[in-house]
């Protein structure tokens, strides 16, 4: 792309503008989105039920609301202030929750298995596999019913009160995934904004016993829409392990893109 190859000096600048552009454009789009598959789902009785709910107010009591970021690393203070700026002035009481940096490990854990592409994972990968891992751990300890995910690269530009499905696994809030007329997942990746049940946590943890790709693969590749479009990461999957009932609202959190993530940049 020939933005990659402008200088710093221009394309971080250049970047920050197309940001501002895309957060009024997709705060239409979640919009145009709700009220589209409201009707749908009404016209063609999609037995799918759907119910407001309230992150914020359930803040702490029965949902966790988490950011991963490397805490610990100067370098990345700018992307942390920019994601709790939007945060706060969308709603969300959001916490930090430090991540595993992978650059620093002597030895991948041992539920890591070989790559679906026959790659090498990254060390940031690596970092955000046992990062997601250990906040799942924690959800699952505290008893929480829902537990809402985001990344420093990410900006939130919608409300913490929004529809869900009363069953589901994985609710997506990024711009990078799509779903369907009734909401289910058809395309797309990234973990920059997303909501996990506690049914979720569960099947999720069953997954990554046996994490043979990135976190955004893994998902994608036990997605059960995804299975029924013969999606290419399907015949990957290990399949004993659970299926996914994957949603997308929104989209609620735009990437940012004119820096990478602080975790899976390394």
């Amino acid at each position: 792309m020939f933005v990659e190859r402008l200088p710093p000096a221009i394309k971080t600048p250049l970047r920050r503008v197309v940001l501002q552009v895309r957060i009024p454009l997709n705060q239409a789009r979640a919009l145009i989105n709700t009220w589209i598959r409201r009707w749908f789902r009404w016209w063609t009785s999609d037995p799918t039920r759907w119910h407001t709910v309230d992150l914020a107010r359930n803040a702490g009591i029965n949902t966790g609301i988490y950011c991963i970021s490397l805490l610990d690393d100067v370098r990345y203070q700018s992307r942390r202030r920019l994601f709790q700026h939007w945060a706060r002035k969308s709603g969300w009481p959001v916490e930090l929750w430090p991540a595993v940096d992978g650059s620093t490990l002597q030895a991948p854990p041992d539920w890591l298995k070989e790559h679906v592409e026959g790659r090498d994972f990254s060390a940031g990968a690596i970092g955000l596999l046992l990062t997601t891992r250990k906040l799942y751990q924690h959800a699952l300890a505290q008893g929480w019913e829902f537990l809402a995910i985001f990344e420093d690269d990410g900006v939130i530009h919608g409300s913490p009160k929004l529809e869900l499905p009363v069953e589901f696994d994985l609710v997506f809030l990024n711009n990078r995934v799509q779903g369907d007329y009734c909401g289910r997942v058809k395309i797309g990746w990234g973990t920059d904004g997303y909501i996990i049940s506690r049914r979720g946590l569960k099947k999720m943890l069953t997954i990554l016993d046996d994490a043979s790709a990135d976190i955004d693969m893994l998902i994608m590749m036990h997605t059960k829409s995804l299975a029924e479009r013969n999606q290419y990461l399907i015949p990957f999957r290990n399949k004993a392990n659970p299926q996914l009932e994957c949603f997308q609202v929104g989209p609620l959190v735009t990437h940012a893109g004119y820096f990478p993530s602080s975790i899976s940049g390394r």
